[in-house]
């Protein structure tokens, strides 16, 4: 489980392994609607482990998945009052985005959520500075924040691109 692997329907993650050995893949590479991904059940004969991928390998929604991920568990350390490892968490999740080139072809989903990874986690690692007393830290994160809602809110109505 968790292994990473590839086969003829692209390229996903082993979420289990049943008891008759078929092998239930999250496919990375395939988008349903509403930001789903397919879950297919192979033999194991049919998928071939291979490594993680590199995140300058990761495309833009990769890397938003990353950042989301990232985000969830930095929310779970910050709600148990563990803010240096909330703090570290969430910057890496802005670090997993911060370079991401989308193009015209991206999703208004992806793009939506480039956007609440971007500001929730600056916003809420300028809150974990604060409560560990880092107060340049915490306003360069806020700085960061209003920068990216003013830049939102001077595109309201336009497209984010």
């Amino acid at each position: 489980e968790g292994d990473h692997v590839t086969c003829q329907w692209g390229r996903g993650v082993v979420k289990s392994i049943r008891k008759d050995g078929t092998v239930e893949i999250l496919l990375g590479s395939w988008r349903l609607a509403n930001r789903s991904l397919v879950k297919c059940y192979l033999a194991p004969s049919a998928v071939q482990v291979v490594r993680k991928k590199t995140k300058a390998e990761m495309d833009v929604y990769e890397r938003v998945e990353l950042a989301l991920e990232f985000k969830a568990l930095a929310s779970k350390q910050f709600s148990q009052k563990l803010y240096e490892p909330a703090l570290e968490t969430y910057a890496k999740s802005v670090e997993a985005v911060r370079f991401v080139q989308h193009n015209a072809k991206s999703s208004n989903e992806v793009r939506a959520d480039l956007v609440v990874v971007m500001i929730t986690c600056c916003n809420n690692a300028g809150t974990c500075s604060v409560q560990l007393r880092k107060w340049d830290e915490a306003i360069k994160f806020s700085l960061n924040a209003l920068t990216l809602l003013d830049a939102l809110y001077s595109k309201r109505g336009a497209r984010i691109h």
